[in-house]
């Protein structure tokens, strides 16, 4: 499978149930934020604590990245998505993934 339709088909069947009938807004909404039970979208709850703590790491490094002082930084050309490509969604969740890793 191309990883542009395989993440298209990963994000819309998270956020409108398609693989299990539930979806984010079943987990994630103003007024709960279950990261534990949200594994149910897609592979019920196996590993269901690492997930949840895995999200919850990326949520505080989020957190912490909108409370930075710092005026953001250009991105650096080579560092740049082209959305053109394919691939460009898989280049950016590795980053985040490495950048809330333990």
């Amino acid at each position: 499978m191309e990883p542009g339709n395989a993440a298209f088909i990963m994000f819309q069947g998270m956020k409108d149930g398609w693989f299990t009938g539930k979806g984010f807004a079943n987990y994630i909404n103003d007024r709960q934020c279950d990261y534990w039970n949200a594994r149910r979208i897609i592979n019920g709850i196996d590993r269901a604590g690492d997930i949840a703590e895995y999200a919850l790491r990326f949520e505080a490094a989020l957190a912490a990245a909108c409370k930075s002082t710092d005026p953001p930084q250009p991105p650096i050309p080579s560092q740049s998505l082209d959305l053109e490509d394919q691939h460009w969604l898989a280049r950016l969740l590795l980053a985040l993934w490495k950048a809330v890793r333990p």
